[in-house]
């Protein structure tokens, strides 16, 4: 019997403010630390892991946003683009998986629609405004990890920087 493999996506933001529309740091993201995807079972030949997390941003009172966009960065583990991104647990293995932002369509063992900073074939979350006062608003994105990838147990992670950048 094969050991299972774990894994999880560390996320964290940084937020920019482009111009001076609002006071820098008055509008946030929020996302959670850290995303399990759980027991990764190598042996599963056909059908991918696919796991949703929510984000949230927003302005505080008084601060509004205008394009509003959120990109995710490429992940300490890049495999050079942000078609297929890799989860290491220290070794020399490598678990790929694709993320999405929110809106965007998962398809099964593809990386059309992933998340990343608009440059090739990734795509940005937003643009968005965010109106003085608003509610936060949220979506939900996805993580989808290949199936029949032979890795060796262990607890795999990639963190993955968020930017949001509004004007």
């Amino acid at each position: 019997m094969r050991p299972f493999v774990t894994a999880a996506a560390l996320l964290a933001a940084w937020v920019c403010c482009a111009a001076s529309a609002g006071a820098s740091g008055s509008c946030s993201l929020t996302l959670p630390s850290t995303v399990s995807v759980g027991n990764y079972d190598p042996t599963r030949i056909a059908t991918p892991t696919i796991v949703t997390f929510t984000l949230l941003y927003g302005c505080q009172t008084g601060a509004s946003a205008t394009n509003l966009t959120i990109t995710a960065g490429p992940g300490a583990h890049a495999g050079g683009s942000f078609g297929t991104r890799s989860m290491s647990a220290g070794g020399s293995d490598r678990l790929n998986y694709w993320l999405y932002p929110p809106g965007f369509t998962v398809t099964a063992h593809s990386s059309a629609n992933v998340w990343g900073d608009g440059s090739g074939l990734s795509n940005v979350w937003g643009p968005f405004s965010v109106t003085a006062g608003a509610t936060a608003m949220s979506g939900t994105a996805s993580i989808q990890i290949e199936s029949n990838q032979d890795v060796s147990a262990g607890t795999y992670t990639d963190p993955v920087v968020f930017t949001m950048v509004f004007i």
